[in-house]
């Protein structure tokens, strides 16, 4: 079975705005070297980058020669739903395959820098066996393992602090992933920083989705002025919301 491609996703260049964070992910992987295993958790609103952020950690712990895992979560009712969808590896379609293919990786062992790996995006909608082997694999955790998670924290129920909390013996960290500055929304959208770089960062809070969808209209042929922005989000910023909104409870939607 193939690791899948090693090239960042959308070309050469690092996740904006998150030095700080790869820093710690690199004293992790060097740490795992060492026999420490390790627990990251990515947390953060939907659009902030976490996904992008957990392809960057695959990316360089594979550049390191470690075995890595990386496993995304599909809702409950979505077309086709999985339990577990491995990158770049056949659809596996059940907690019995996922179990199965962690062992694998597990008998594997640390390489000479450390690992393995196992990567978890969309945690908040995990099932409860998943969880269920989270918590037995982050009470006695093997030398050397490195565990990243990403969730949104609005939507991580009890069973996910539940199986976090399990982690025993090892480093953690809680990465709270914040919005860009104006200046990597610049870089983001392709102008030089200015008014214009300014506006949208306020609008979109700095949220990297939010911020991309306005990027035709910054680098039309006649940019507008940061003031003339409209108030109004656009679609893609609205749309994006609105699946957001659909994930929470009535409750939390009056958060």
């Amino acid at each position: 079975m193939t690791s899948g491609p090693s090239q960042r996703p959308g070309g050469d260049i690092a996740p904006l705005g998150r030095e700080r964070e790869l820093e710690r992910w690199a004293r992790a992987l060097a740490a795992s070297a060492t026999g420490l295993p390790a627990l990251i958790e990515v947390v953060g609103a939907p659009g902030i980058g976490k996904s992008r952020l957990l392809q960057e950690f695959a990316l360089t712990a594979r550049a390191k020669g470690m075995n890595v895992l990386v496993g995304s979560q599909y809702p409950a009712g979505a077309p086709n739903p999985l339990p577990v969808r491995w990158a770049a590896e056949p659809e596996y379609t059940g907690i019995e395959e996922l179990d199965a293919r962690l062992r694998e990786t597990l008998r594997d062992g640390r390489t000479a820098l450390g690992g393995p790996v196992l990567l978890l995006e969309d945690l908040h909608q995990a099932e409860a066996e998943l969880l269920a082997l989270l918590a037995r694999l982050l009470s006695v955790p093997p030398d050397g393992l490195v565990v990243a998670v990403a969730y949104r924290p609005r939507q991580a129920d009890q069973a996910v602090a539940a199986a976090l909390s399990s982690a025993t013996g090892l480093r953690h960290e809680v990465l709270h992933l914040q919005g860009l500055v104006t200046e990597d929304i610049a870089r983001l959208l392709g102008i030089a920083p200015g008014p214009l770089a300014d506006t949208v960062a306020r609008l979109s809070g700095g949220n990297p989705l939010y911020a991309g969808a306005y990027r035709t209209m910054a680098r039309s042929h006649r940019p507008p002025a940061g003031d003339e922005l409209p108030d109004e989000l656009p679609v893609d910023v609205a749309r994006a919301l609105l699946v957001e909104l659909s994930g929470l409870t009535s409750e939390e939607r009056t958060v």
